[in-house]
């Protein structure tokens, strides 16, 4: 879960690492305008890389539902995606988050994963705001707080990293 805790931020592209050796299925890193696919070779004990852009679906309100995303189905709360010239996005769409927004994954990755990087930029002139990740690793019934709450104040696309490690089941 992304949860935002002030103004405006902009989320263009969330980066998962699975550390497990096996290759998740349910997260098939597809090309995409937004892909950041390592090109190497992947051997049985390197990192996978997944990633989810915001290209696939469709949100215009800052009303809660759910969103269908390459990944699977993610629940937009106090957000929607951006496609404006006004959306700072690595692609053509981003996710928008207000006051204290949140995007909830919706399913579990069975493979855990390692570090997760998030693409974020404030919204136009809006104030600087801070937001974090969580996670769950019983399918959503509690979360936990990753690292420390992350501030954003750039009108360009900043890259914040959290070291998660966690094998088995995790969604965010």
């Amino acid at each position: 879960m992304f949860k935002s805790f002030g103004s405006y931020v902009m989320i263009a592209l969330l980066m998962f690492s699975v550390f497990n050796g096996c290759k998740d299925t349910s997260l098939s890193p597809t090309p995409s305008p937004t892909a950041q696919i390592n090109d190497e070779i992947i051997r049985a004990d390197a990192p996978v890389y997944v990633s989810e852009g915001f290209e696939t679906g469709s949100k215009t309100s800052y009303a809660a539902a759910n969103v269908t995303l390459s990944s699977g189905v993610w629940n937009l709360n106090d957000a929607l995606i951006g496609t404006s010239a006004s959306d700072i996005k690595n692609g053509t769409a981003s996710a928008r988050a207000r006051n204290s927004g949140k995007l909830t994954q919706q399913f579990n990755r069975t493979t855990g994963a390692g570090t997760v990087t998030i693409q974020h930029a404030k919204y136009g002139s809006d104030a600087a705001t801070t937001w974090s990740l969580w996670y769950s690793t019983n399918s959503g019934s509690s979360w936990v707080q990753n690292g420390s709450s992350v501030s954003t104040s750039a009108t360009t696309l900043q890259t914040a990293s959290f070291t998660v490690n966690i094998a088995g089941t995790i969604r965010f």
